[in-house]
């Protein structure tokens, strides 16, 4: 993926993220800008996703400010949700569907428990029984879109690495 492209495919994220919402009240619409950032943390090289990585801390910053009830809680879950997919990705295959299905999972937890711990560190009335019970329906839109653009994407590495171009 391109520079370019992936610049093309964060601004697409965050100006979609708000319609999508909008467009399908009651309908579970994924973390776009979250999902898209892990996927890259977990095929790209660490080298080439400084650029993502501040394109998407920005725009998650502006969506905090919008949305949130604090500022910086998503960037700085972003940020340590996505040193835990390179740590664990330097540990396994990423080409394993069942790695990819528990990458995806793991992902979305510790996004959610890390976002959660923030909040309660700033005392936010949420409890932690609470974030449990929405964290299925948080957690269904974002495996799924996650899962099948990893699957997509990883069928080209393996495809790549067959060829002997994979570094």
């Amino acid at each position: 993926m391109s520079r370019n492209t992936r610049i093309i495919v964060i601004v697409a994220a965050f100006l979609l993220q708000p319609f999508l919402t909008a467009l399908l009240p009651g309908v579970l619409v994924p973390n776009l800008l979250f999902c898209i950032l892990m996927i890259m943390a977990s095929v790209m090289e660490p080298d080439e996703l400084v650029l993502p990585m501040i394109l998407v801390c920005v725009f998650s910053l502006i969506q905090d400010v919008y949305y949130s009830q604090y500022i910086g809680v998503g960037v700085i879950a972003l940020i340590i949700t996505m040193l835990v997919v390179m740590w664990i990705r330097r540990l396994a295959n990423i080409e394993n569907p069942f790695f990819l299905a528990m990458l995806v999972i793991v992902t979305n937890l510790v996004y959610a428990v890390v976002f959660w711990g923030i909040y309660a560190m700033l005392s936010s009335p949420y409890s932690f029984f609470y974030m449990l019970k929405r964290l299925p329906m948080a957690v269904i839109p974002n495996v799924v879109f996650m899962f099948v653009a990893l699957i997509l994407i990883s069928q080209d590495l393996i495809q790549r690495r067959r060829d002997g171009y994979f570094r």
